[in-house]
């Protein structure tokens, strides 16, 4: 389960999402919070046009690992590339933070 300083965390990411202008903006505030927070990690969005996936925005250090897909819904999807190896339950917490700001 989440701490209270993840707790803290995701509820101030949140609210800094909700003051952007737009989408794109929110993903950008998203991306540079995550990978602040989690060190090591890279992380960027896409969009789903036709069938190929469209960079929209992303954070972090280039890395030479493979990167990890995480559909979001039909249209959006995370990358994370992770070089210290997060817990799986951190990666869900991510995910399922980036679900949320798609969703509204």
């Amino acid at each position: 389960m989440c701490n209270k300083k993840c707790s803290n965390w995701k509820n101030n990411i949140i609210e800094k999402t909700k003051s952007a202008a737009n989408l794109n903006d929110s993903l950008r505030l998203m991306a540079d919070e995550i990978s602040s927070y989690y060190p090591g990690i890279k992380i960027w969005f896409t969009e789903k046009s036709g069938k190929r996936e469209s960079f929209i925005v992303g954070a972090g250090k280039e890395q030479y690992i493979s990167p990890k897909k995480y559909r979001l819904n039909n249209n959006y999807a995370v990358f994370i590339q992770d070089a210290n190896s997060l817990k799986e339950e951190d990666k869900n917490s991510i995910v399922n933070i980036c679900r949320m700001l798609i969703a509204k």
